[in-house]
């Protein structure tokens, strides 16, 4: 087994057949494995791209149009990108399309419609006082004397890592008794 042997400075254009069986989270790397098959040559007609590896759904088709920067991607909003270059799998034939799609390209399954309840929720629009939020959150955060205290706060605030946050902040609250005391 041979990985990363046609990678860089290989150009052959007759490629026809592109297999995937190594992931990579790289958008570029992704297209250039791909774009090896997809450059034009006398008498190809077509590109077949076998992805084992599930790289067009992490990343989109390789024909699909991306807002490219010059400021790289906002590591806040990874998320949003990925979930804009949502692919749909044939079910039939495991063709990648794009997550739009009505019925498949290849074979013709039409794919299942599903219909999204709209949940309404009614409530008043109040301005945000920043001070205020900020104060609220500090009386919370004081509110929790016990490391169990400032889990549950840290999980009722959507914390990634609840229980690790909450160990800073009881370690601070040591550290603190110690040098005043």
């Amino acid at each position: 087994c041979n990985v990363d042997l046609f990678g860089e400075g290989f150009d052959v254009p007759a490629i026809e057949a592109v297999t995937m069986l190594r992931p990579t989270q790289s958008l570029a790397l992704y297209l250039q494995q791909v774009g090896r098959g997809l450059r034009r040559s006398t008498g190809k007609e077509q590109t077949i791209i076998l992805d084992h590896v599930g790289n067009c759904e992490r990343h989109g088709l390789p024909d699909e149009i991306r807002d490219w920067s010059l400021t790289g991607i906002d590591k806040k909003n990874k998320s949003s990108i990925q979930s804009s270059t949502a692919v749909r799998i044939c079910p039939k034939c495991f063709a990648a399309q794009f997550s739009h799609a009505i019925s498949c390209n290849f074979c013709g399954y039409k794919f299942d419609i599903k219909v999204r309840k709209i949940e309404h929720q009614d409530g008043d629009l109040i301005e945000v006082n920043k001070e205020a939020l900020k104060k609220k959150r500090k009386l919370e955060q004081g509110v929790s004397k016990t490391f169990d205290d400032l889990v549950a706060l840290g999980i009722s605030r959507g914390y990634k890592r609840p229980h690790f946050w909450a160990k800073c902040v009881h370690n601070a609250r040591q550290r603190k008794k110690l040098f005043k005391g």
